[in-house]
């Protein structure tokens, strides 16, 4: 699964989609073939990551009064637990204000014999905040409790709403939360002292690489610009060289 931080089901799961009867098309070398290509509906794909203990969280921030999206904000997601609260994790919104938390149910169902929360999904609350630490919406660990967040399944969404729009933000700050498909926080070992490769298949990057996110013209006003900084790695990922800027052309 996707970011699978757990050991997952102790037998491989297997499931019937439908029967198939081919439908034949000959080439100009005179072969057969047939091609099928199926798309597993949410609710199954789900069921199939909840057998992985693969959980996930989407969602949008928006304004109150207009419903405008908010992007650059970070979302955490908390669930309420009898002795202590258990951190689920956190997304940053993009520029629609939409964001995604992926967990695992090691995050909620601890190995120990007084966490309620053995069976059934977590209770979950929601924090919202800049990306500076300002709090935009504080929800009561109580909330966990309403019917709508309560024991809540593998795959939940959620609508979250601010007041107003962070002090001074008139353009999303530029993030980049992903690198093509990989989720740059939880696919990728990207933490500082980190190898930086892929996480479970330590695979590197090379040649293009699309940056998935939001990179405004402007921000506050002022003209936007990025750099990217090099290092050499060892194959396990000791650095060798300092980080060094790349620089124009």
């Amino acid at each position: 699964m996707p970011g699978q931080t757990s050991d997952g089901p102790s037998k491989p799961p297997q499931f019937t989609l439908t029967t198939l009867q081919p439908q034949w098309r000959e080439t100009n070398d005179n072969a057969l073939v047939w091609g099928w290509q199926y798309c597993i509906p949410h609710r199954l794909w789900c069921l199939i990551r909840s057998l992985f203990g693969e959980w996930a969280i989407c969602g949008t921030v928006e304004l109150c009064e207009t419903g405008q999206a908010v992007g650059g904000v970070r979302v955490r997601a908390f669930n309420l637990d009898w002795l202590q609260d258990d951190p689920l994790g956190d997304g940053i919104t993009d520029g629609n204000g939409r964001f995604r938390i992926d967990y695992s149910a090691e995050d909620f169902r601890p190995d120990t014999f007084i966490d309620v929360e053995l069976f059934g999904g977590p209770d979950l609350y929601f924090r919202v905040e800049t990306l500076g630490g300002v709090s935009l919406l504080v929800e009561p660990a109580a909330r966990g409790r309403d019917p709508d967040g309560e024991n809540v399944g593998p795959c939940f969404c959620v609508d979250l709403y601010i007041d107003e729009m962070p002090e001074g933000q008139t353009e999303p700050p530029p993030v980049f939360p992903r690198i093509g498909g990989f989720d740059y926080a939880t696919d990728i070992d990207s933490l500082p002292a980190g190898t930086w490769l892929t996480v479970g298949s330590d695979r590197a990057f090379f040649n293009v690489n699309r940056l998935n996110g939001v990179l405004p013209k402007t921000l506050n006003g002022n003209p936007m610009e990025y750099r990217f900084e090099i290092r050499e790695l060892t194959a396990t990922g000791v650095p060798i060289t300092p980080w060094t800027t790349v620089m124009p052309g």
